[in-house]
């Protein structure tokens, strides 16, 4: 049943999620993770504490779909790739290499840095606070 807007609940809901996780990823390029609260992302996409937590559990979560939902589009993106290469009758090991190679450094361009800590089953690690850090540079290059 659509509402006011037009739109169906489950349509409301599907957008709200996906500008909480397009969200998330800027404040995790600017912030990092660590210092990304549920409070800066659901401001940042526009919305309360309670939208965010109608739609995630918590930030870890958010995470993992965001994740996910990269995933999914490199997936797709050499999916297209492979059935263009075959519909073409060309070599497609030498080409799907390079394209899966192409859309990974694409899905990662603009993340610059994400914190978080890694758990370690070696006490001494977890003693000296073991972190790891990735960082992307804007123009794709890696800055560690």
């Amino acid at each position: 049943m659509a509402t006011a807007s037009g739109l169906t609940r489950a349509e409301k809901q599907a957008r709200t999620r996906a500008a909480l996780l397009d969200a998330a990823a800027r404040v995790f390029v600017e912030r990092g993770f660590q210092r990304a609260s549920v409070e800066l992302i659901a401001a940042e996409a526009g919305f309360t504490r309670g939208a965010f937590y109608s739609n995630f559990a918590s930030k870890e979560e958010l995470f993992l779909a965001l994740c996910a939902r990269s995933a999914e589009s490199t997936i797709a993106a050499v999916r297209e790739r492979v059935t263009s290469i075959e519909d073409r009758g060309l070599d497609a090991a030498g080409e799907v290499l390079q394209t899966e190679t192409a859309t990974v450094g694409t899905t990662i361009t603009g993340r610059q840095i994400i914190e978080t800590p890694i758990p370690s089953r070696d006490a001494g690690a977890r003693a000296q606070g073991s972190r790891t850090r990735v960082s992307r540079r804007r123009d794709g290059s890696g800055a560690g």
